[in-house]
């Protein structure tokens, strides 16, 4: 697992769209108006994340748990799979927070697709160039999360169907 990007998969278990925005006061959240792009900000300018969809799949789209959504997290139901984009807080204890609050939410039994900016790896060796790295996790909570969901890094699937290709 890594940065923005990286997406991860559960077998079984803006102008357009809808914004959410966290204000002094509390949350925001606009109505889709056409359903083809969904987003969050912040007041205070950091965070925020974005999906943004084919206009033609906006009638096989819902948000999912929107009261959940904040201006690191959305979610939303295409067909049958969950696409869930993350932005995480840099700093560990924020992040290991994160975390913890994604693990306690009410996941469906649909196929999901978890993907955004960690901000942290799972495989220090596999995703981090340079110096010397440890082959723990950088994230004992996510870590906690990917195991609950049964989640695999698509690097690694990608990685394992290239070498079922070569074979």
């Amino acid at each position: 697992m890594g940065t923005t990007g990286d997406s991860h998969s559960l077998g079984g278990g803006g102008t357009f769209g809808s914004a959410v925005v966290d204000q002094p006061l509390g949350r925001q959240h606009n109505t889709p108006v056409d359903g083809a792009s969904y987003w969050s900000v912040s007041g205070d300018k950091t965070g925020g994340v974005a999906l943004l969809l084919d206009p033609r799949q906006r009638h096989v789209c819902q948000p999912w748990q929107q009261e959940l959504w904040s201006k690191r997290v959305i979610a939303l139901v295409v067909d049958d799979t969950l696409f869930i984009n993350v932005y995480a807080p840099n700093d560990r204890h924020e992040r290991e927070e994160f975390f913890e609050g994604l693990r306690r939410w009410p996941w469906p039994q649909l196929e999901v697709i978890f993907f955004g900016d960690f901000n942290c790896v799972q495989s220090p060796h596999l995703d981090r160039l340079g110096s010397q790295r440890s082959g723990r996790s950088e994230s004992p909570a996510l870590e906690k999360l990917i195991s609950i969901l049964d989640l695999d890094d698509a690097q690694t699937l990608v990685s394992s169907a290239l070498e079922d290709d070569v074979v």
